[in-house]
């Protein structure tokens, strides 16, 4: 049994794309301040004097992690070129690699937040872009500026995943993010910022879906290291969806040191999850012929919508938190691979316009996986599968159904196709058709 991953037409890339966040936030703030050096640097006499944290008490409850940018500028910070590439050796021979970061919006971190480490102000567009990933290991505390001035400022204490030289590998190097996600800055502004609002899930997946394409390729001697709590480069992507894509659940490969078991894995998190004693065998009207695979059935409530062309469908499923929604498109009975692959730009255009309501509905979903790919992500395995219990609630939840709406039937038996999409933006993420489960 197999699913199908649809050929993308040429005529739906400006579709998709043109969805993508359009506008860019003009930066008005001054080039960001060189950040604290580390720790070693400060003991060979090679960085400035950086005061130790101050003990601040942890706070009782821990929110959900965030994510925040933390900019370097080669060119004006005490952070120099030498030292990224002694983090780089120290995370590549031991593991970790500690240091500490001037915060701007410092009322927001916490212990557990991640932060892109973003390196800003290169002569070329290309030298920009994500030149680590780390996790916040201590509250911000106050002490003295770095500017030596008598002032003060907030610093944190940032433990390095992963060092990455973009110019070097071409990997999250700024060009690329620039098209993606406009409303980030990647060439200037503040260090230690959060990520614009409904920004961080979608930009953690992106991350984490081109580290695990970029898996132990060769790239050139000290461009590309990561170290997740000491396991391989292949884990990070995995810990970057479990802990800032809610509503995805990041399925990791079963070894290290061989790059990623391909593709990149993420499971669908419903708000209420199937339940597996409601999931049972039954059919699948397949293009080669009827196949016996196992539905997955609940009431639920769902984005009915009818399309042009004549008889298509679209379902919309929300996912666990509001990041992400999954978009089940049904062409009419008796649709071949051909007319699926022909007439989707048409069905999806349709669905952004067309006026949906909210109907009750009772849903059988087959159980599968499905290699899907997009303009956004790259080749990945989506499964549908009944979601976990520990799945976030929505906090934007779909409208109730109308008191004369009437319940639909709706089981998926036939081709269908399946479309991962970002809320905020109404980006498609993914696109896969399912044939043959």
């Amino acid at each position: 049994m197999k699913s199908h991953s649809l050929r993308l037409p040429a005529a739906l890339l400006p579709l998709l794309l043109g969805i993508l966040p359009a506008c860019r936030t003009a930066s008005v703030a001054p080039p960001p301040a060189p950040p604290a050096p580390p720790a070693e640097a400060e003991a060979d006499g090679t960085g400035d004097e950086v005061p130790p944290p101050a003990p601040v008490p942890s706070p009782t409850a821990t929110p959900p992690a965030a994510l925040h940018i933390l900019r370097w500028n080669p060119a004006i910070s005490s952070f120099t070129e030498e030292t990224f590439r002694e983090g780089v050796d120290r995370l590549a021979n031991d593991g970790t690699a500690l240091t500490s970061w001037s915060l701007h919006d410092w009322e927001s971190v916490r212990p557990g937040d991640w932060a892109l480490f973003a390196r800003v102000g290169g002569e070329k567009p290309s030298t920009d872009g994500i030149a680590g990933i780390c996790r916040i290991a201590s509250m911000p505390y106050e002490a003295l500026s770095w500017r030596g001035d008598g002032s003060t400022a907030h610093y944190a204490e940032i433990d390095l995943r992963l060092l990455n030289d973009p110019a070097a590998t071409g990997v999250l190097a700024a060009p690329e993010l620039d098209a993606l996600f406009p409303s980030v800055d990647w060439h200037g502004g503040h260090s230690g910022v959060p990520v614009p609002p409904g920004t961080a899930a979608p930009l953690a997946l992106v991350v984490a879906d081109r580290l695990a394409a970029a898996g132990s390729a060769g790239y050139p001697s000290g461009s590309l290291v990561a170290a997740e709590n000491g396991l391989a480069l292949e884990f990070l992507p995995y810990r970057l969806v479990g802990g800032l894509c809610p509503g995805l659940r990041a399925v990791p490969p079963t070894s290290s040191g061989g790059g990623p078991a391909a593709p990149f894995r993420v499971a669908i998190d419903w708000p209420t999850p199937f339940d597996p004693n409601d999931t049972h065998p039954s059919t699948f009207h397949a293009p080669s012929g009827d196949v016996t695979v196992r539905f997955m059935n609940r009431d639920t409530a769902a984005v009915r919508k009818t399309l042009s062309p004549s008889g298509w469908t679209a379902l919309v499923l929300p996912a666990a938190g509001d990041a992400f929604e999954l978009l089940l498109i049904v062409p009419p009975r008796g649709a071949t691979p051909g007319d699926i692959e022909s007439a989707l730009p048409e069905a999806l255009a349709a669905e952004r316009t067309a006026a949906g309501h909210s109907v009750p509905v009772f849903l059988s979903l087959p159980k599968t996986a499905l290699v899907a790919t997009g303009p956004v992500l790259r080749s990945t395995r989506l499964d549908l599968d009944e979601g976990s219990p520990s799945g976030l609630p929505p906090s934007t939840p779909l409208p109730a159904p109308s008191a004369t709406a009437k319940p639909v039937r709706v089981l998926l038996n036939r081709p269908f196709v399946v479309a991962l999409r970002d809320t905020q933006t109404s980006s498609f993420l993914l696109l896969g058709t399912v044939l043959s489960p």
